[in-house]
């Protein structure tokens, strides 16, 4: 029979499954916040399950205490998906929302899943050193030792990290709903941390643990989604109002070195639907990336070019970026939209055949400055 108290958990893993499934379906592009969220859904969802069957076996010691050829073991190893990737997949999504493309590159990636890995080797490794978790002698309570300490720092490092980065930027974006979003998200993970402090404290102590997470995990998930739903995935991505990158009516991206897209403004989100911070442009646009390639290898200052995108035809310029001792870090790219200009003068050749030379020359003079 289910118990009551596992009910809770149970709720949790189908309301992580469910948004898992959403965000997957959800028309639009496949942008890092959204890749970032579903896995942080998936992970949820393990955790909770899992937590869900234990309850019900009625484990009394910590499965990661049993052999490796215990099944409760392994049961024990899915908690630690959970326990491990909910974090790391936060603190990535808050990175996607806040712009901080480096994180989405290959070494910010790694790094931000080491405690990912870590804890994975260090639980799947416990039978044999227990330092992650053991059971204690006398009351046979399981009692996390110092490796579980270094995790525990490591996650606390990643969801504060990942909170003062969403909270301070929806806060000072002045955006609109920027503040109810860093007060819905922001409290919704204070209550994460909460949970996560009680559940820690609850093993030092005597008596019954109680580790209510990995549903609290999934109410944040619920808190992301509502914000989601309400105004999209880039709708929650922070724009700082002070830069004018996000206010100019040309599409403007910023690369490094590698083509890796640094920045990008709602116009060229628009122009080309298919960009996202992290990405290689080489992958997403290569007729430009190779313009920009050119511009980082030699150096140039201002590289002008044409390219027909989505049936509109747009000027392109490149100019490379430097760091203090001048080397070239990158390349900013601006188009803009010539399909008007061109139709504009497509009609003037039209209308040459049929209209004298100086005759079409005033009147085109006439249009630029009219008089008064």
């Amino acid at each position: 029979m289910i118990s009551f108290e596992s009910l809770l958990p149970l709720a949790a893993g189908f309301v992580a499954a469910i948004l898992a499934i959403v965000g997957l379906a959800l028309p639009g592009d496949r942008l890092h916040a959204r890749r970032y969220f579903v896995l942080l859904c998936i992970t949820t969802g393990s955790w909770a399950f899992a937590h869900f069957a234990m309850l019900n076996l009625s484990v009394t010691s910590s499965p990661l205490s049993l052999q490796h050829s215990s099944p409760v073991f392994w049961l024990g190893m899915a908690t630690l998906l959970g326990v491990g990737g909910a974090p790391t997949y936060w603190f990535l999504f808050a990175a996607a929302i806040t712009n901080r493309a480096r994180w989405l590159e290959r070494n910010g990636l790694l790094l931000a899943h080491a405690p990912f890995a870590y804890v994975l080797l260090v639980g799947v490794t416990n039978p044999l050193h227990a330092l992650y978790v053991a059971v204690s002698p006398g009351t046979g309570l399981a009692r996390y030792g110092p490796l579980a300490m270094i995790h525990l720092a490591m996650v606390l490092a990643l969801v504060l990290t990942g909170l003062v980065w969403m909270v301070r930027g929806w806060w000072s974006s002045g955006e609109s709903g920027g503040r109810r979003r860093a007060i819905v998200i922001g409290g919704a993970t204070c209550i994460v941390l909460a949970g996560g402090l009680v559940h820690v404290g609850s093993t030092f102590a005597r008596g019954k643990q109680v580790d209510p997470s990995p549903a609290l995990f999934a109410i944040l998930a619920i808190a992301i989604a509502y914000e989601l739903f309400r105004s999209g995935m880039r709708g929650l991505t922070i724009r700082p109002k002070s830069e004018s990158l996000y206010t100019m009516s040309d599409a403007m991206i910023v690369v490094d070195r590698n083509l890796r897209i640094k920045s990008l403004n709602p116009v060229a989100e628009k122009v080309l639907p298919g960009l996202s911070l992290g990405d290689s442009l080489l992958d997403s646009a290569p007729e430009i990336a190779h313009h920009a390639e050119f511009c980082i290898r030699y150096a140039c200052d201002d590289l002008a070019f044409e390219a027909v995108i989505g049936g509109s035809v747009y000027w392109g310029r490149v100019r490379r970026s430097t760091v203090d001792d001048g080397r070239t870090d990158g390349a900013v790219i601006l188009l803009t939209d010539l399909t008007a200009l061109r139709e504009a003068q497509d009609a003037l050749i039209r209308h040459d055949r049929t209209v004298d030379g100086s005759e079409l020359t005033r009147e085109y003079l006439d249009r630029l400055s009219p008089r008064p």
